[in-house]
C-alpha cells in the first residue's frame, strides 16, 4: 500500500469483482500505480469461478479479498468492503469498479480538492481510454421529465470542482463521517444500478457538497462504456434492458428508485415519466439511461 504521508488521509480502496480477472487484475495494477497509492484496498470477490481471488493472492498479496456466493451484487459488496474498511481506520473510502482503470494522479488529485473541502463528496470524470473524450460528466435532476440532464464541462476542466446532483459510483471519494450521518448504500432497495445515484442525494440533502471532479479521471474500457451505449436493437436485449439486475432500464428498479428520491410532489411523475423514456427512448436512441 502507499506510505501514508502527515496531515492526509487514510484512503481504502473498494471494488467489488466477479469473473473478470483479467480485467481484475489490470484494475489493480492501474491502482498501484498511483502516485497517492491507497493505505489499503478491499476486493469483494462475489462468488467468482475463474480464479479471481487465487491471482489477487498470488499477484497482489497485500490487497484484502472478502467472498461471497455470488448472491451480493454491487451493492451489497461494496457495503461489505466499506465495514470492513472503516472498521480498519479509514478515513475516506473510494468506491472502484473492476471494469476501468485510472490516471496516475487521480488519488492525488482528489485529496487535494478534499484537503480544501473536508465533507466533499467528489466524483472522477469518466472518460473513453481510447479516445480521451468525456463519457458522463455532472447531472442535473429533471423531475419533470423523469431523468438527469448532463451539464456542459467547466472551461478550466484540469482543476475544477462542479457541482452535481448525482455521482456514479466509478472513483467516488466519500469522507467517512459521510457514513456516519447518512448511512451505507441501500443494498435492501437497490442491489445493482443506481445505489450509487441514491447514495450521493441522500448525502447531499444531508448538506454535504456534491462536486465532479475534473482533475481527477476515471478511464473507461470499451467494456465499461458498452453498459451506456447499445449496440444493437432486438426484443431479447430490450427485455434485459427494462428487467435483467445489471440492465441499465431495469423498470423494478428505476421506479423503487424514483420514490426513493424525487420530491414528494414528483415522485409519480418522475416514476411515470422515466420508466416511459427507458422503453421508447430504447428504440429511439443509441445511449441507454443508467448508472453504475
Amino acid at each position: 500500500m502507499g506510505k501514508r504521508m502527515s496531515n492526509t488521509y487514510s484512503i481504502a480502496a473498494v471494488i467489488p469483482v466477479h469473473n473478470r480477472r483479467d480485467m481484475t487484475a489490470a484494475c489493480l495494477e492501474s491502482l498501484f500505480a498511483q502516485t497517492r497509492a491507497p493505505d489499503q484496498i478491499v476486493v469483494v470477490d462475489d462468488g467468482s469461478t475463474d480464479g479471481t481471488s487465487e491471482m489477487i493472492a498470488e499477484r497482489f498479496p497485500g490487497v484484502d479479498v472478502l467472498h461471497g456466493d455470488g448472491s451480493l451484487w454491487w451493492t451489497e459488496s461494496v457495503n461489505r468492503a466499506i465495514e470492513h474498511a472503516l472498521e480498519a481506520g479509514a478515513d475516506v473510502i473510494v468506491t472502484l469498479n473492476d471494469d476501468t482503470s485510472f490516471a496516475p494522479d487521480m488519488l492525488a488529485v482528489m485529496e487535494r480538492a478534499a484537503a480544501q473541502a473536508p465533507g466533499l463528496v467528489q466524483g472522477a470524470a469518466a472518460v473513453d481510454q481510447r479516445t480521451g473524450q468525456s463519457a458522463y460528466g455532472a447531472m442535473k435532476a429533471d423531475w419533470c421529465r423523469g431523468n438527469f440532464r448532463e451539464l456542459d464541462s467547466p472551461d478550466a476542466e484540469e482543476s475544477t470542482l462542479q457541482d452535481t446532483d448525482v455521482l456514479c459510483g466509478r472513483g467516488l471519494w466519500v469522507p467517512r463521517r459521510v457514513f456516519a450521518e447518512v448511512g451505507l448504500f441501500r443494498a435492501d432497495k437497490l442491489p445493482q444500478a443506481l445505489a450509487d445515484y441514491e447514495f450521493t442525494q441522500r448525502a447531499r440533502v444531508a448538506g454535504f457538497q456534491l462536486a465532479l471532479n475534473h482533475g481527477a479521471r476515471v478511464l473507461l474500457h470499451a467494456e465499461s462504456i458498452s453498459s451506456h451505449v447499445r449496440r444493437q436493437r432486438n426484443l431479447r436485449d430490450f427485455k434485459r434492458h427494462l428487467t435483467s439486475m445489471t440492465g441499465a432500464g431495469n423498470l423494478r428498479f428505476f421506479i423503487r428508485y424514483a420514490y426513493m428520491v424525487a420530491p414528494r410532489g414528483y415522485r409519480t411523475w418522475f416514476a411515470v415519466s422515466g420508466s416511459a423514456r427507458r422503453i421508447i427512448g430504447y428504440w429511439l436512441r443509441n445511449s441507454v439511461g443508467g448508472s453504475s
